[in-house]
């Protein structure tokens, strides 16, 4: 095992922030400063010169990843290892940056992530790793020092990383542990011996939920703009996609769909995790992604009808797919303080098989035609009163 796969157990995305810390910092005496200047124009598309100097860095600084400052700019760095952006996140960056260097003029804001994630401000320049690695890392001319031996470590384990999450989304039947060993703990795990390297890279650095969530992410590219709050998150270990709050788009004035109950409105959602799909009515968010306020009335009218609306459901769904009682399992919340009902069924593939025994291209093309199977469901939903 490479000596960065044991720190990266403890915490990947905290591991590789700092390091790249270390990386750019007067410490690091395995490259020269001109070769730190050149690994920073990378991240920042060439807006440093050669002449700048690296004065300071931090790491995990007003809960910024990386800060880099030098004479007359600072870069700041969001290491995403895993998918994880919150509604504005970015932005409160970005003021933060501000608020600590009011008097440097140049801001520059990089979003490095593992394999292709878009920030969510146009203010953010996007890198991915495996950029990082070939167009900086890779060239590196190292000076006669200790150091460049635990940097070329770093890079022999980063290749490894950024291959293995490649190797899986190319295809994700050959890695079928990513999928059933994703909810054990590390020493509850046996992964077999005869199985590709990068399948055991990733199930050996328990990276298995991270490894879904890009798939997942790569997977809804084509309809997360349908959607105001579209996430991919996660439920003891399983990776799953959580797509709420779908835009009505049939004209300019676009809007969220809502179902309204008595004259509450309810919030539309659509979630997949492993092989079954939900179609939710909730309480549900505000736009900046914060959970509404409990109101008991909201959630005793929502107790009363859930099972018209889940026959509603089903009615729907009969006149489009002809399928008698498709959605097989009505779930109604038991908590107390839980506004939820959901309708939900199995995602069925033609060769009967599960759905992780699938390529990404089969995966996506099912998922796809499910979500769009919910989203006529939602917008005819929406159009009753109850």
């Amino acid at each position: 095992m490479i000596f960065f796969e044991y720190l990266q157990n403890a915490s990947t995305e905290k591991v590789h922030s700092q390091f790249l810390g270390w990386l750019f910092s007067q410490g690091n005496l395995g490259i020269s400063d001109y070769e730190k200047i050149k690994l920073l124009n990378i991240l920042t598309n060439n807006s440093i010169s050669d002449n700048e100097k690296i004065l300071q860095v931090y790491t995990e600084n007003q809960n910024i990843d990386i800060l880099i400052k030098l004479d007359n700019q600072v870069v700041i760095i969001e290491n995403k290892i895993k998918i994880s952006q919150s509604i504005n996140q970015l932005k409160k960056y970005e003021k933060e940056a501000e608020n600590l260097y009011p008097n440097l003029e140049n801001h520059s804001f990089v979003f490095l992530s593992l394999i292709d994630e878009k920030p969510k401000s146009d203010n953010w320049l996007k890198v991915t790793y495996k950029q990082f690695l070939t167009n900086g890392l890779f060239n590196l001319e190292y000076l006669d020092h200790h150091h460049r031996y635990i940097i070329k470590e770093y890079i022999t384990n980063l290749s490894l990383l950024t291959d293995s999450i490649e190797a899986f989304i190319e295809s994700p039947e050959s890695m079928t542990n990513i999928f059933t060993l994703a909810n054990k703990k590390k020493y509850e795990k046996i992964i077999p011996s005869n199985i590709n390297k990068h399948e055991k890279y990733i199930c050996r650095n328990n990276l298995e939920t991270i490894a879904q969530k890009y798939l997942y992410q790569k997977i809804i590219e084509d309809v997360k703009n349908d959607f105001q709050l579209p996430i991919i998150t996660e439920t003891r270990g399983n990776a799953l996609i959580d797509l709420k709050k779908p835009i009505d788009k049939s004209n300019d004035n676009i809007k969220v769909k809502t179902l309204s109950i008595a004259g509450f409105e309810y919030d539309f959602g659509i979630q997949i995790q492993s092989g079954s799909i939900k179609i939710q009515i909730e309480l549900g968010y505000h736009k900046n992604g914060r959970p509404k306020k409990f109101d008991q009335k909201k959630k005793n009218i929502i107790d009363n009808y859930s099972e018209k609306i889940y026959n509603k459901i089903n009615e729907i769904s009969y006149k489009r797919n002809k399928l008698e009682n498709e959605w097989i399992r009505f779930n109604k919340s038991k908590a107390k303080r839980s506004i939820y009902m959901s309708a939900s069924k199995g995602i069925k593939f033609n060769d009967g098989q599960k759905f992780y025994r699938h390529n990404f291209f089969e995966l996506r093309n099912v998922y796809l035609k499910e979500i769009k199977n919910c989203q006529y469901v939602i917008d005819q939903l929406s159009k009753v009163h109850f």
